[in-house]
């Protein structure tokens, strides 16, 4: 299985994660340790970007559905996710993590989406 990369950075502003490989629970623990990071710093609204994820498992969409429930609950924020594929699609609409988090095409759109 291809190893995951979790990088963060910013476009306009707005915090982008961009998740590669293969999003387990390793990946999930660590992509919340980031967006908890960014959170801590005020800022609530946040893109992540699946373009590059080639396997999602269990594990791992348990934990974003956890990270999806703590912002927008716990900081009255908004995820929205981009790069996703028909199967992505169909899994985190089933597992509940759509809504509600927001799906944009991609990180352009959810960056114009986020600034209003």
């Amino acid at each position: 299985m291809e190893p995951f990369e979790i990088k963060p950075e910013e476009v306009s502003g707005i915090p982008v994660i961009r998740v590669s490989g293969f999003f387990n629970d390793r990946a999930g623990d660590q992509l919340n340790a980031i967006a908890q990071e960014i959170l801590r710093k005020g800022k609530n609204k946040i893109i992540l970007d699946f373009s590059a994820t080639k396997v999602i498992n269990s594990p791992g969409t348990s934990l974003l559905t956890e990270l999806v429930w703590v912002v927008n609950d716990d900081f009255k924020g908004k995820i929205l996710l981009s790069g996703l594929d028909k199967l992505k699609l169909n899994v985190f609409k089933t597992v509940g993590i759509i809504p509600p988090a927001e799906v944009v095409t991609d990180i352009e759109t959810g960056v114009k989406t986020l600034l209003g």
